[in-house]
């Protein structure tokens, strides 16, 4: 069971994190030194090689710039804000009282994006379309929304509380609609609140 500690965030509970553009790294690292568990998601662009150097590199970016995701699984740990490049936890109001969990569906649903080196699309405002069930392909067993545009089927993940989402091409065979119920609710008002 979760435990809250003297700031409001709970044992084992995923929470975002806002932090300086282009800092994402070097802030993640500084508070895993601290005894967090971090996730960055990093959106990698393969470049071919300058002449001069044989090869490729890989660059990218942090899939969410601006944010990553942390918890901690002990009491008492070190300030988070306090950490350079940090400016907030993500929540609903001013301070750490009232931030808002990540759930772990969303955190597994965006390693399994990443897993499956499909192609990922950042997404700003998701679209409005049938909550849906993964049921064949490498994203077997995610849930998202699913949209239609130029011809092409896409699953959408939003991550309510950094109001994004990413976007991966699908197979229609690939998909069945979800059933009404908690679940269908929550995704459709994540999408629905930006």
């Amino acid at each position: 069971m979760d435990t809250a500690n003297t700031r409001g965030i709970l044992l084992h509970t995923w929470y975002a994190l806002q932090v300086r553009l282009r800092r994402e790294r070097v802030a993640a690292q500084l508070l895993e030194d601290k005894g967090y568990e971090v996730f960055l998601p990093w959106l990698f662009l393969v470049t071919t090689a300058l002449p001069s150097k044989p090869g490729s590199s890989r660059l990218g970016s942090a899939l969410f710039p601006g944010y990553f995701f942390f918890r901690q699984h002990e009491m008492p740990a070190p300030l988070i804000i306090t950490t350079p490049f940090i400016i907030r936890i993500v929540g609903t109001g001013a301070g750490t009282s009232c931030t808002m969990p990540v759930s772990d569906l969303e955190i597994q649903s965006i390693r399994s994006l990443l897993d499956s080196h499909r192609p990922i699309t950042r997404v700003d405002i998701p679209c409005s379309g049938d909550i849906v069930r993964v049921v064949g392909g490498p994203l077997r067993g995610l849930e998202g929304v699913f949209c239609q545009a130029k011809g092409r089927s896409r699953l959408i993940i939003t991550v309510a509380s950094v109001g994004r989402g990413i976007s991966v091409e699908v197979e229609q065979s690939w998909i069945e609609p979800v059933d009404a119920g908690i679940d269908h609710k929550r995704i459709h008002v994540a999408v629905a609140s930006k």
